[in-house]
């Protein structure tokens, strides 16, 4: 309670003085980490992907993080986005978080092109 006290506090005292730069980041700070949740591959590669951020994040950046962590869940390679949605929970009228959530499938390159694990090789065409 003293936290968010002083937090108010420094906002409302660095308004006049230009302290906005300063105050931000301290509320920032106050409100609660981000997650991450992935789940386990479904039995045709579907996972399900949601990524919370605080009153203060950003859709835009949500979704870039949500992309991030396709990617990375994908092992760097391509993937197939099945749905998506951003979410904004509101309690009293105020956003206490932004969730952006959906559904992937990973794609692996298929055994016929070259270059991959298990394509024909010069030695099966001769």
């Amino acid at each position: 309670m003293l936290r968010v006290r002083l937090l108010a506090w420094l906002l409302v005292s660095g308004l006049g003085s230009g302290g906005c730069a300063v105050a931000k980041p301290l509320v920032a700070s106050a409100i609660p980490s981000e997650r991450t949740m992935v789940s386990p591959p479904g039995e045709d590669g579907t996972r399900y992907l949601a990524v919370e951020g605080g009153p203060l994040t950003s859709p835009r950046v949500l979704r870039s993080r949500w992309k991030a962590t396709a990617r990375r869940v994908c092992e760097g390679g391509e993937y197939q986005e099945l749905s998506e949605a951003s979410l904004a929970r509101r309690q009293g009228g105020v956003t206490r978080t932004r969730t952006h959530e959906g559904y992937v499938r990973c794609l692996l390159p298929s055994e016929g092109e070259p270059g991959s694990v298990g394509a024909p090789t010069m030695a099966d065409a001769s």
